[in-house]
């Protein structure tokens, strides 16, 4: 996983991602899946489901999904992408949402949720953003 992470520009060490591991795998609503093959980890994808406060249901976020480059394009980020779909639908959220970077680098994931159906509503949402301190 560190790997994938890695490749998103997301470097992590081993033990801040067993950390993220424990802290989704205690909570209801944050889940980590994973893609094997061969017993190799080859796409992850982390979920998290929100109470909406002034309507009904849920919301869910995907807050990431890497797919390994050696067997991205044969639909395990559409696996993925589906089952934290189906996740985010049983527990009654009516919105899922994701986030992408406006680089060049991020063109192809741009394309790949365009084609999974996701809208790109920047002219719809603003995204506003506060870095807070640790301490």
């Amino acid at each position: 996983m560190c790997r994938l992470l890695a490749a998103l520009g997301y470097p992590a060490e081993v033990e801040v991602v067993r950390e993220c591991i424990a802290s989704f795998d205690t909570s209801l609503r944050d889940h980590v899946q994973l893609a094997e093959l061969e017993g190799q980890v080859v796409g992850v994808l982390a979920l998290s489901l929100t109470p909406r406060f002034a309507e009904h249901g849920m919301f869910s976020r995907i807050t990431a999904l890497a797919v390994d480059p050696s067997v991205q394009r044969v639909g395990v980020g559409r696996r993925l992408v589906a089952e934290a779909e189906r996740i985010a639908a049983e527990n009654e959220s009516t919105l899922m949402q994701v986030n992408s970077g406006r680089r060049p680098e991020r063109a192809a994931a741009h394309a790949f949720y365009l084609s999974l159906g996701y809208a790109d509503q920047h002219d719809h949402h603003i995204l506003y953003e506060k870095a807070l301190g640790s301490g």
